[in-house]
């Protein structure tokens, strides 16, 4: 084959390859890479199948089962599947586009003015909290700009927006802070590799989503869903602090960053505990009292009874060469810290403060003895 023939071969065929590279581009729509949209799309299946069941359950009980109402009410959460399925089956084929996903998200915003118009049961609500999260990270995935019911848009009564953009601002140098604080604790943990990844993402996560809601206030664009999707980011990343030990500078920086972030619900006027997370409007809320014991508490400590006399007049019952051990050792114990967390599960409750590491206790109706180190 002659030097020329050659040149005109592969001239072709790098026109070929060109010409696939730019198809392949024109049926990739989405901003994310293959295997994050696959991982995207399976998350929402599961929300799916969650919201679900919870939905059915819920509208067995409701007063608008077996009317018109409720029967088109059902024909949507059904098309939603359906258009799902349609999508996944795409995307795993590598051959999805924007018309698949926008057509999830249609039926999701039919869906979503239901939800808003009807009270159903808690768990409904909690689970279409989460798929709603997913539907935004969708549309985020194919670049589709889409809003929810203007119900569900609404911009909740809040504190004044400068305050609002301070809270963010802190939130955002608090994560800053607290991941710098995971070096030092991976140091010393037998956290593995992808774990560490695993969280450093969870707090790069709610980074971002707290970079965009205070550009939303910024805008005067902000609303509950804003809000919900960073309490979101916060609860993934609560729980692997829950499944690890880490070190007890990090645990108190975490702790510090989740006060913020009820702060944030609060501003908000959303009813959040990080037991059972969730957006509730107050007539679905149904929380019992171990619900409104779970959070993250500011203490007054100018409210109380000053630790340090306390310990003063305790300590003088002491030998005079142990008064002073014995002063500090019961300061120790009386102090209150700046923050405290509570969470309770069943009959398992865990405190942490910024004084101390997290602790789980059980309340089990019993007495618990706890003895010094000196018997």
């Amino acid at each position: 084959m002659s030097g020329r023939r050659r040149l005109v071969v592969f001239a072709v065929a790098f026109a070929v390859a060109c010409a696939g590279a730019a198809m392949a581009s024109q049926q990739r729509p989405y901003r994310t890479s293959d295997q994050q949209l696959k991982d995207l799309v399976n998350r929402i299946g599961t929300h799916r199948d969650a919201f679900r069941g919870s939905f059915d359950r819920a509208m067995d009980r409701s007063p608008i089962n077996g009317v018109p109402a409720g029967d088109e009410a059902r024909r949507s959460v059904r098309s939603f599947e359906q258009a799902m399925d349609l999508l996944r089956d795409r995307v795993n084929d590598g051959q999805s586009d924007t018309a698949d996903a926008d057509g999830v998200l249609t039926r999701a915003t039919v869906i979503d003015s239901f939800m808003v118009r009807n009270q159903l049961d808690a768990p409904a609500h909690t689970d279409w909290s989460a798929l709603r999260l997913d539907m935004n990270d969708l549309a985020r995935a194919y670049g589709i700009t889409r809003s929810w019911s203007v119900a569900s848009d609404r911009v909740p009564y809040r504190a004044d927006d400068n305050r609002v953009e301070q809270l963010l601002k802190q939130i955002g140098k608090k994560a800053g802070g607290f991941d710098k604080s995971l070096d030092r604790a991976f140091n010393r943990s037998q956290v593995d590799a992808r774990e560490k990844d695993a969280i450093r993402q969870s707090v790069k996560d709610l980074e971002d989503t707290a970079d965009r809601l205070r550009d939303r206030v910024k805008g005067r664009q902000s609303n509950t869903l804003d809000v919900e999707e960073v309490l979101r980011r916060g609860v993934s990343l609560d729980g692997l602090m829950q499944r690890y030990q880490l070190s007890a500078e990090a645990e108190q920086g975490w702790l510090s960053l989740r006060g913020d972030l009820d702060s944030l619900a609060r501003a908000y006027n959303v009813p959040w505990n990080w037991s059972n997370p969730g957006y509730y409007t107050p007539a679905v809320q149904g929380a019992g009292f171990h619900h409104r014991l779970t959070g993250t508490y500011q203490l007054e400590n100018g409210s109380g009874d000053d630790p340090r006399r306390a310990a003063e007049l305790a300590a003088r019952a002491a030998p005079s060469d142990q008064r002073q051990r014995t002063y500090q050792n019961l300061l120790a114990r009386l102090e209150a810290p700046e923050l405290l967390a509570i969470e309770r599960l069943e009959n398992s409750v865990t405190m942490a403060s910024t004084r101390g590491p997290r602790v789980t206790v059980a309340a089990d109706g019993r007495d618990h003895v706890e003895l010094w180190s000196g018997g």
